[in-house]
């Protein structure tokens, strides 16, 4: 059995929760087309301001000018997107975002993502406490090394990234990878909180009951012609190379030959090419959807029988919260998974999935032919799973131990 060493949290003042906070939620980008706006900071935000508390997120939505200085309150969440400036693009994104920020008049900022635009205007809030969260390892070895930047900007990230923790009252991280990785720039536990990604109960709300998710699957079974033992790859085709999963579905097929792929999902920059590529010599046996509405997951999700989680052993797979893991896991389905960073926190072995060695294919795809060969085991994993993450993992029980880490910080901001 494969499990994970969890470090104890640190020690919290309990939440005072007659006294409503401003709390400012900052970030570095829009809403789109980038995820920790919407899936993290958001959610969060929601649950702060369901517990009475008085939120504001700012955003500058320079890769979405669509949303350019527009405003709108979104379940008790004031979203502020900033105007654009036309000149000096930098000092007057920071400007605006500085300015947005004194207007609100906050408590206390939580700042998401020390990178970019948001990790300048820390820089310059010097008065306020400030929360840093990061959900991705953006420096070397990470983001840094795999996205489209200036040799200028990766060093400027990389320095975010390693200073400027140093420079907040407290440091929330989506990992445990992150969590060590903030100890080993020297960041004191005490002032370190693990808070991966968990469920939204405003997302999910879009997904309808179980009885009509099973009429859809069952008919996405017939229309796609599922008809053989369905493995399921749902994903961005970001966290494995495309050969893991020919390889992997080359072995399935060879002891269940009348096996299919159902992938559901589309690369970020063209990788769901190179893995159509991959999958090719399968012919008919591979369905692409490409992406699919958000109300429809949970139907693509069950009409397939195992879902697989190929994660490669990278920085940047040990450092993530997966938001479509939890998508799997909300929906009820099997997961074989590599035990890659948070794959061995969120799946349990052999009691809400099963998790295999990462670069073992082998492995991998032995562990789907058992649970295609084991339908009721299969099931059995997957409503354990979606229990498991609906009671223990969900943004309402996250909201309670950020509403801790202020009262802590805001404690030992007076004490000064």
């Amino acid at each position: 059995m494969l499990e994970t060493v969890a470090s104890a949290p640190p020690a919290l003042i309990p939440p005072n929760r007659l006294r409503a906070r401003r709390i400012v939620l900052l970030g570095g980008f829009g809403m789109q087309p980038k995820a920790t706006m919407t899936y993290r900071a958001l959610p969060l935000g929601r649950e702060l301001a369901a517990r009475g508390h008085d939120v504001t997120m700012i955003v500058p939505p320079w890769d979405h000018p669509t949303d350019a200085g527009k405003s709108w309150v979104e379940s008790g969440v004031r979203v502020v997107n900033i105007a654009l400036p036309s000149r000096m693009r930098t000092p007057g994104i920071v400007g605006a975002l500085r300015a947005a920020v004194a207007a609100a008049r906050p408590d206390v900022v939580h700042l998401f993502k020390p990178k970019g635009y948001a990790g300048l205007v820390m820089s310059l809030l010097r008065t306020l406490p400030i929360v840093l969260d990061t959900d991705d390892w953006e420096g070397v070895g990470g983001w840094n090394d795999r996205g489209t930047y200036s040799a200028m900007q990766r060093q400027l990230f990389a320095w975010q990234e390693r200073h400027l923790p140093h420079r907040a009252a407290h440091v929330t991280v989506a990992s445990r990878t992150l969590e060590a990785q903030q100890w080993g720039l020297g960041i004191p536990p005490t002032r370190v909180t693990y808070l991966p990604n968990a469920l939204d109960r405003t997302r999910y709300a879009a997904w309808p009951g179980q009885a009509a998710i099973m009429r859809d699957a069952a008919r996405i079974r017939r229309e796609r012609v599922l008809d053989g033992p369905t493995v399921l790859l749902y994903t961005r085709f970001v966290e494995f190379a495309p050969e893991t999963v020919a390889s992997c579905f080359r072995l399935i097929r060879a002891a269940c030959p009348a096996a299919r792929l159902l992938v559901v999902g589309s690369g970020l920059h063209g990788e769901d090419i190179h893995a159509r590529r991959a999958l090719a010599e399968h012919g008919d046996a591979v369905t692409a959807t490409g992406i699919v509405p958000f109300a429809m997951v949970p139907a693509y999700v069950r009409a397939a029988d195992v879902a697989l989680l190929p994660f490669d052993d990278t920085l940047i797979n040990r450092a993530k919260s997966s938001v479509k893991t939890l998508d799997l896991l909300a929906a009820g389905q099997a997961i074989v998974a590599t035990a890659v960073g948070e794959n061995a926190s969120v799946i349990r072995h052999n009691e809400t999935g099963l998790l295999v060695p990462p670069g073992d294919p082998h492995a991998l795809a032995a562990a789907v032919i058992r649970l295609l060969a084991d339908p009721d085991r299969a099931r059995s994993l997957g409503d354990a799973a979606r229990e498991r993450a609906w009671r223990e993992q969900t943004w309402a029980t996250q909201a309670e131990t950020v509403e801790a880490i202020y009262e802590t910080v805001l404690a030992r901001s007076v004490a000064r």
